[in-house]
């Protein structure tokens, strides 16, 4: 039987360079540039109608991220919360949660509050902070504690 691996996640963005811009300033790199897609298999493929999209990949820790932006059809804006049902965040380990977060605080992004302290669990020890991308979309900053490897290897 197959078994399935992970090969990317996507998100659908506004603006694929603001979404470019900001993933690089956490890290990421460009692996697959920005390519158009259009046309009946797409329309098909999707069930949409008329798609007109651009995608790229960025690369952040060995992990896949699709940026799409659709220019047809035009989706609305990103407003759940993470209370939402479907609604989804990304995660980014990191080695000094709090460094990092003085710095991009220092360059205008806007965090939920400063890093909390995990006070249980696989994670205890550690740090976690969220905050939002250009598009609403929620990202974790998380600094693990010193049980997490061994949660992980125990997989």
């Amino acid at each position: 039987m197959n078994k399935p691996t992970l090969n990317h996640f996507g998100l659908t963005v506004r603006d694929i360079h603001r979404s470019i811009d900001f993933y690089s300033r956490l890290g990421g790199t460009l692996a697959v540039e920005v390519a158009p897609f259009s046309g009946p298999d797409m329309d098909e493929g999707l069930r949409l109608e008329g798609v007109d999209l651009k995608a790229c990949m960025i690369s952040i820790g060995g992990t896949l991220i699709e940026l799409l932006q659709y220019d047809s059809p035009r989706g609305s804006d990103y407003v759940s919360g993470n209370q939402d049902v479907g609604s989804a965040h990304i995660a980014l380990q990191v080695d000094d949660i709090h460094e990092l977060h003085r710095s991009l605080s220092e360059d205008g992004y806007d965090f939920y509050s400063a890093p909390k302290r995990i006070g249980h669990g696989p994670f205890e020890g550690g740090y976690f902070v969220y905050f939002r991308d250009p598009d609403g979309i929620t990202v974790e900053l998380i600094q693990p504690g010193p049980g997490f490897a061994a949660a992980i290897a125990a997989l």
